[in-house]
């Protein structure tokens, strides 16, 4: 028989485990561990991003974030593995004009049912260019942290010996300077180019260059869909009737043709950074990030940096946008927790910090009017909100396309009509496969 002590300290324990039984498992629901969130980049070093994650708001401290800085040049091959093998990083960087190629891994941002980020709240955080690039069906693909724009360097020395006391402002202002710039040897032959262009075999961004100047015609380089380029569409200008694509290819090849006026550019150059960096070229039309590259070759050439020219009667003053986004994972375990990291990352203290430790344009409007005193900066920032893109289906595949249509020009001598022609048709075969 049990004692009455051994009864009590039966119903002890059987209290002790109906409590634990009651309240145990909520307890157990109470304790998460903490998330964990990869983020893989290129353009950002460990040591930034340790910066950076130090302005994080205190809700995300308990996040455990790891940082992988990516080489660049396999970046995309690591990327498509680290798909296939179902374990791709929560959050990665794609650029502006990549959207085609990563959309479908993507786990986008619900711009209009959520509370927290609006389209309209985006428009007042960042240029237009954003939303063109990275919405979709009101649905956001990414965020930056900075903008990359082209612009016009110029050999500041090389200016001031031909008395030319600013840069040139207009394409008319090159081509007007142009015989003065360019020099040659006793055999005619270019020693010193004006500016690189016509070519694209030895030209930085020529296709990021021809689209631009394509724009500058008024080209509208995608259809309203974006399911197919408008840039071989007849429009008008100065109420005349034209081809922006084919008048922007006859204007760009005709300074790598030797039977134009304005022949100051051929193959025999390595590259068009390189041969300014070197004196061999008096202009060179680049973004911000090719700066530190110049100096790396060059630190004792005097350069600086302008707008991108334009066209007298270009209809709209424009550059040309580059940029790396961050977004998350279709894969992401946490693509609730990844957004909020990057909308922390990207707000304006982050940016902001992130903009002093990289001498990177912001991409924050509210960030801009701060780097009008660096004149490294302060053109980039400036053309910021005049900057645009277009979306292309593949980006790789497209400029092996443009390539091809400068090639067919100053190579083979085809007609430019049927060039444009030509090119647009194969990028609207990818549109097309790319659905």
């Amino acid at each position: 028989m049990k004692t009455q002590k051994q009864k009590t300290i039966i119903i002890v324990l059987g209290i002790i485990v109906l409590l634990l039984i009651i309240f145990g498992h909520k307890l157990v629901r109470r304790y998460q561990a903490p998330a964990q969130i990869t983020i893989w980049g290129t353009e950002m070093s460990q040591e930034v991003f340790s910066e950076l994650w130090n302005t994080m708001e205190p809700s995300l401290k308990n996040v455990v974030v790891t940082y992988v800085e990516k080489n660049p040049n396999t970046y995309q091959d690591d990327l498509e593995r680290a798909f296939i093998d179902g374990n791709s990083p929560d959050i990665f960087m794609i650029k502006n004009y990549d959207l085609g190629i990563y959309k479908n891994l993507i786990t986008p941002y619900d711009l209009l049912n959520n509370s927290q980020y609006s389209l309209k709240q985006l428009r007042d955080d960042f240029p237009a260019t954003l939303e063109e690039d990275l919405v979709w069906d009101n649905k956001l693909y990414g965020l930056p942290l900075s903008l990359d724009n082209l612009a016009l360097y110029y050999n500041r020395t090389i200016l001031d010996q031909l008395n030319i006391p600013t840069p040139p402002k207009t394409w008319e202002e090159i081509i007007s300077w142009l015989p003065q710039l360019r020099t040659v040897d006793q055999y005619q032959r270019i020693t010193r180019a004006a500016i690189p262009l016509g070519l694209a075999s030895n030209i930085n961004h020529f296709d990021d260059i021809l689209s631009l100047i394509m724009m500058q015609y008024g080209a509208k380089m995608t259809n309203n869909t974006k399911t197919g380029v408008d840039f071989n569409i007849t429009s008008y200008l100065q109420a005349q009737s034209i081809v922006p694509g084919v008048e922007a290819l006859k204007f760009y090849a005709q300074f790598a043709m030797p039977s134009s006026k304005l022949y100051t550019w051929h193959n025999g150059f390595s590259s068009s950074l390189d041969a300014f960096a070197f004196g061999q070229s008096v202009l060179y039309l680049g973004y911000s990030r090719d700066r530190k590259a110049i100096l790396e070759k060059n630190p004792n050439i005097n350069f600086g940096i302008s707008a991108f020219p334009q066209f007298l009667y270009s209809p709209n003053k424009l550059s040309f946008a580059s940029y790396d986004a961050l977004t998350v994972s279709s894969q992401s375990k946490h693509p609730d927790i990844a957004w909020n990291i990057i909308k922390n990352l990207t707000s304006y203290t982050s940016a902001l910090k992130y903009m002093q430790l990289t001498k990177n344009p912001p991409a924050l409007r509210s960030l801009l009017n701060l780097c009008y005193q660096d004149p490294d900066l302060v053109t980039f920032c400036q053309q910021a909100l005049i900057s645009h893109n277009w979306y292309r289906p593949d980006s790789q595949k497209v400029k092996l396309i443009f390539q091809e249509m400068i090639n067919d020009v100053t190579i083979k001598n085809i007609n430019p009509r049927e060039a444009v022609n030509k090119a647009a048709s194969a990028i609207n075969a990818l549109f097309q496969i790319t659905k």
